[in-house]
């Protein structure tokens, strides 16, 4: 069993949200769920984290209104407390241009919600293995999206 994991979760879509809870609360990981519902939110969120409400790992959708996803992951890259911290997009979107952007952008991995959903407690269990860290660091394109 690995130790505890803070997880942000930012996602405008309410069923999204209760589904990863679900699958998370169903999986075996030691885990601490936080959301948010909007890139306004998550940036709030950050920049009051202290270091024992900091995250260790953000799941970020992209297709959110106001500040998008695309801005926060830029804007995460260049805060100096969460430039390292590990960020999976999560989103709809399967299109070359997003899944790109964000690679660019920094973000660790991409996964299409309907693949994680049809299988999000093994892909839960299959994110956080105990060297989870090292298995998120910025990985090649061909091992980074997941759709």
């Amino acid at each position: 069993m690995i130790r505890h994991i803070r997880i942000l979760l930012a996602d405008d879509d309410a069923d999204d949200r209760f589904f990863f809870r679900a699958a998370l609360s169903n999986s075996a990981i030691n885990a601490e769920l936080t959301t948010v519902e909007d890139g306004q939110q998550l940036i709030d969120f950050l920049a009051t984290a202290l270091n024992a409400s900091a995250p260790d790992v953000i799941f970020l959708d992209i297709n959110m209104p106001g500040i998008d996803g695309k801005a926060c992951l830029r804007e995460i890259r260049h805060q100096g407390q969460f430039a390292d911290t590990p960020v999976i997009v999560l989103s709809t979107s399967t299109r070359v241009k997003d899944i790109d952007e964000t690679y660019r952008d920094g973000a660790n991995m991409y996964i299409s919600k309907t693949s994680f959903y049809l299988d999000s407690i093994r892909w839960i269990e299959k994110l956080f293995p105990s060297d989870w860290r090292e298995g998120l660091r910025h990985p090649t394109r061909e091992k980074f999206a997941f759709t």
